[in-house]
C-alpha cells in the first residue's frame, strides 16, 4: 500500500494507524490517499473501503465520496440511485456541498430514465 517519497510515506503510515483505530477523520484521509495515489499506491478498492468505514462512523465527506464513486462507476458499478442515497446521507451528516451533487445526480437520473 505505501509508496512514494519518504515524507508522504511516513504520513500515510501514521494515518493508517489512526484509521485502523476507527478514527473517522483518519479513515477518510487514508481513503483520499488511496483514491489519489498520493503517498500510497492508487487503489480504488481500498479507497472505497476506507470511505465506507468512515461513512459508517458518520463522516459526511466520506459519504459524499462514496456517492461520487457510485455516480462515476469508480471501483464499483455506476449506480445513480446509490449515489443519490449517499449524497442525501452526506447532507444529513453535515456535508452541505453534497446537496449540489445530489441535485446534479438527480437531474442526470431523470434524463436517463
Amino acid at each position: 500500500l505505501i509508496a512514494g517519497n519518504v515524507s508522504a510515506s511516513f504520513f500515510a503510515k501514521a494515518v493508517m494507524s489512526f484509521a485502523r483505530a476507527e478514527h473517522r477523520g483518519a479513515q477518510h484521509n487514508l481513503a483520499v490517499l488511496c483514491y489519489t495515489g498520493h503517498g500510497v499506491e492508487k487503489d480504488l478498492k481500498q479507497a472505497y473501503e476506507w470511505f465506507r468505514r468512515a461513512a459508517q462512523n458518520g463522516l459526511g465527506l466520506s459519504m459524499t465520496m462514496l456517492g461520487t464513486m457510485c455516480e462515476n462507476g469508480e471501483y464499483i458499478r455506476k449506480n445513480l440511485k446509490t449515489a443519490l442515497y449517499w449524497y442525501q446521507e452526506a447532507y444529513k451528516a453535515g456535508d452541505k456541498a453534497a446537496y449540489d451533487k445530489w441535485q446534479k445526480a438527480k437531474t442526470k437520473a431523470i434524463r436517463n430514465s
